[in-house]
Formats: structure tokens, C-alpha cells, sequence
């Protein structure tokens, strides 16, 4: 089963992914897939440079990630042509990634676990869509505390992500992860256990 896993940035993605892990699942981090495609021998690699020129590059060839952020962060055009570039690039990559476990565990339960997962329009790519929720207030307290992306940028992006509301339209579950750890601990038990039993009925 494909599981595709999202919440606004910083509603602990990639805690609520390391719960699933932990019972077994697959994981993929979209994230970090992005910065796979991105590498110099990756798929979106040679249209991100032809795109945006190698003043993007640093001394080793590689793409400063930190130099392209501030080329397309204040030009929303330049910010979409790249995601047409690394979202196809990720979704090829997330596919083959999946593909690769089902062909030696036909039982597997894969979750994908990426922030602009419903803005990319990948919803119809999975069989189930799970939703992270955390108020507003406490994504503002986690950015501030976290650090990275540098607060402003981040800002920028919560605003440019979908509402809760409009994530609501499209999950089938919800993962509460305002709360204590053990809380949500027991949310992804909820799910998870729900998941196997859909599995099972497929």
C-alpha cells in the first residue's frame, strides 16, 4: 500500500515517518529526494543549471542549495518553474523507490512522507492520505526554536502551503501531533492498525 504522508511545515513530518518506520513501514523523504534529484548526477540536475545559470553552483560543481533558494524566493515565477523541474524528478525517483519493495514484499506498506504532497497534486498516487495536524501557533513556536529554514523563508512557505481545511478535503486520516509524545505515539497505533486492516481487505 502507498501511504503519502504531508502537514505544513514544522507539524513533525519526519517524526510522525520515523513512528511508521518503527512498526515496519517503508519510508521515503521527499525532502531528501529532492536533494538526490538535485545532485550533480541526479535527474533534475542539468535542467535546474540550464534554467538558472551555474552562478548557482558552488567551487565543486554541486547545487548550493542556499544560493538557488534566494534566486527563487522572492520571484514566485522562477519559484515554479523549479518545482516543475523537482517534482516530476521526485515523483520518478518516489516511484521506482517503490516499485523496487514490492517486487520482494508484495505485503509492504510504503509511506511517502512530503510537505507539498497535495499542492504537487500527487494525491491520486496513493491509496491512503495521511494528515498531520498542529495548530498554527505551535508551527509558529517550533520554526522559531528550529532554526532552519531561516525564519522568514519559512514563513514564506507556510504561507504559500495549503490550509489545514484545504488539506482536510483530500485525507483520510488524521495524526494530532500538537500533544505529547506519547500522544502521538498512539495516534500512528490508531492508523497504522487501521491501515493493516484495510491491507488486508485489498
Amino acid at each position: 500500500m502507498k501511504i503519502g504522508l504531508t502537514g505544513g511545515i514544522a507539524t513533525g513530518k519526519n517524526f510522525v515517518a520515523t513512528l511508521f518506520a518503527d512498526k515496519g513501514c517503508y519510508t521515503l523523504d521527499a525532502d531528501e529526494v529532492s536533494r538526490i534529484v538535485m545532485r550533480s548526477d541526479g535527474a533534475a540536475y542539468p535542467h535546474i543549471v540550464e534554467s538558472f545559470g551555474e552562478s548557482i553552483l558552488a567551487t565543486d560543481g554541486e547545487i548550493d542549495r542556499a544560493s538557488l533558494r534566494k534566486v527563487v524566493s522572492s520571484d514566485i515565477d522562477k519559484l515554479h518553474h523549479l518545482e516543475s523541474i523537482v517534482h516530476p524528478a521526485v515523483a520518478k525517483y518516489s516511484d521506482k523507490f517503490y516499485r523496487s519493495i514490492k517486487g520482494r514484499d508484495d505485503k509492504a506498506i510504503f509511506v511517502h512522507h512530503a510537505p507539498m504532497l497535495l499542492e504537487a497534486g500527487g494525491a491520486s498516487f496513493y491509496d491512503v492520505i495521511v494528515l498531520i495536524y498542529c495548530p498554527k501557533e505551535v508551527q509558529l513556536e517550533r520554526l522559531q526554536k528550529r532554526g532552519y529554514p531561516p525564519y522568514e523563508d519559512a514563513i514564506r512557505l507556510m504561507n504559500r502551503q495549503w490550509s489545514y481545511e484545504e488539506k482536510l478535503k483530500y485525507a483520510h486520516h488524521i495524526i494530532d501531533n500538537s500533544g505529547l509524545m506519547e500522544e502521538t505515539k498512539a495516534e500512528v497505533e490508531r492508523v497504522y492498525n487501521i491501515i493493516k486492516l484495510m491491507r488486508r481487505a485489498k
